[in-house]
């Protein structure tokens, strides 16, 4: 399905913010192992148990893999969303989203002091459950999003009636 062709604002906008939030994210790499090779160690809360803390990377981890699926989940979907000139409005947005919770997740990963972050000013349970279901409903929300600008354009024809 084509739609119109994008102004030229449009374009520079969306390029703009895809090429910003990759550069962000790249930077975030670089830094995540910059750390890593460094040793640098993280900071948790002194009133985190050290089975909390591990609870806290699985999460990462966890995250980390959800967003995976969910990239792959969008370049499979790419081909049947709709497109314009020069790429596709639709698939543009969905990889601002998606970049934008990549850098959010390596936020989580590169963070090396969290005693100073709203996690350490609440108990353990509670911070991570907000974690938890705000990571939950995000992703959800971006792959339901993929899933209904897919089938947003298919229309079904059912025949009715007799036909002689």
């Amino acid at each position: 399905m084509r739609h119109p062709d994008l102004s030229p604002l449009m374009q520079a906008v969306l390029l703009s913010a895809v090429t910003t939030l990759t550069a962000m994210m790249l930077f975030r790499v670089v830094v995540f192992f910059r750390n890593q090779h460094a040793g640098v160690s993280y900071c948790y809360p002194t009133n985190w148990t050290n089975e909390q803390i591990k609870m806290f990377g699985l999460l990462r981890l966890s995250i980390g893999g959800c967003l995976g699926i969910t990239w792959l989940t969008l370049l499979m979907a790419a081909p049947q969303l709709p497109v314009s000139w020069p790429f596709g409005f639709e698939q543009a947005l969905l990889t601002t989203g998606l970049l934008l919770l990549t850098n959010d997740w390596l936020l989580l990963l590169v963070r090396s002091n969290w005693e100073n972050s709203l996690l350490s000013k609440c108990r353990f349970q509670i911070g991570f459950a907000i974690v938890v279901l705000w990571w939950i409903a995000v992703l959800s929300g971006v792959l339901a999003t993929i899933s209904w600008v897919m089938t947003r354009h298919i229309h079904l024809v059912f025949p009715h009636g007799t036909i002689a």
